[in-house]
C-alpha cells in the first residue's frame, strides 16, 4: 500500500510546495536552529561526553551541537575585529606560525585564523588552517579569557603534523602570557 494513499487531502496541501513532502520530517535545518539561537558574552563549558546531552540557553541539546555553538562563539571573524587586532596586538613568532593577540573586554577570548598565498594553492592554506584551528580548539581551556587572538600561518607549517602545530601553539601562548 502506498505511504500517501492514508494522508488526507488538507496534509496534502499543506505539504505540496514542501521539499520534503512527508510530516514529521526533522531537517538538518531544523535541528541546527537551537544552536544558531545560542548567542551571548558567556562560555560554555563542555564537560560532557560524547553523545550525552547538555542545557544551552535553557534548551536541551546535544554536546556536539553544543560544540559547534562553542566554536563559532570563539571564532574572530568580523573584518572591523581583525584588522584591529593586527592594529593595535602585540606579536609572536615561531617557525610555524604567528601569534598576535590584543585584549578585546570581553568574557572569553576569540580566535581568528590566517594563511596568505605565499605558503601555496587553495588545498595548502586550508591544511594550514585547519591545523591552526584544531591546535587552537584542543589549547582553548588553557587560553586567559578576554584576548582577541590572530594565528598566522607561516610557509614550515605545511611540513608539520598536528602535534607540532600544538606545542608550537602552546610554546606561543606561554611566551605571550596568555595561557593558564
Amino acid at each position: 500500500m502506498d505511504a500517501k494513499a492514508n494522508v488526507s487531502a488538507q496534509e496534502t496541501q499543506a505539504y505540496a510546495h514542501a521539499w520534503f513532502s512527508s510530516p514529521g520530517v526533522d531537517t538538518w535545518w531544523e535541528k541546527g536552529a537551537e544552536s544558531a539561537a545560542a548567542k551571548g558574552p558567556s562560555p560554555f563549558s563542555c564537560e560532557q561526553g560524547v553523545g550525552q546531552e547538555a542545557k544551552l540557553e535553557g534548551k536541551l541539546v546535544s554536546t556536539a551541537t553544543l560544540s559547534l555553538a562553542v566554536e563559532r562563539q570563539i571564532r574572530l571573524r568580523q573584518r572591523k575585529d581583525v584588522r584591529r587586532v593586527y592594529d593595535e596586538g602585540q606579536s609572536w613568532a615561531h617557525h610555524l606560525l604567528v601569534l598576535v593577540a590584543r585584549p578585546n573586554g570581553l568574557e572569553f577570548s576569540r580566535v581568528g585564523v590566517t594563511a596568505s598565498r605565499k605558503l601555496g594553492g587553495a588545498a595548502a592554506r586550508n591544511r594550514a588552517k585547519r591545523l591552526m584551528r584544531e591546535a587552537a580548539r584542543r589549547l582553548y581551556p588553557q587560553f586567559v579569557i578576554g584576548w582577541d587572538v590572530m594565528l598566522i600561518a607561516r610557509p614550515r607549517i605545511l611540513e608539520a603534523k598536528e602535534p607540532q602545530v600544538e606545542r608550537a601553539l602552546s610554546a606561543l601562548l606561554k611566551r605571550a602570557g596568555l595561557s593558564t
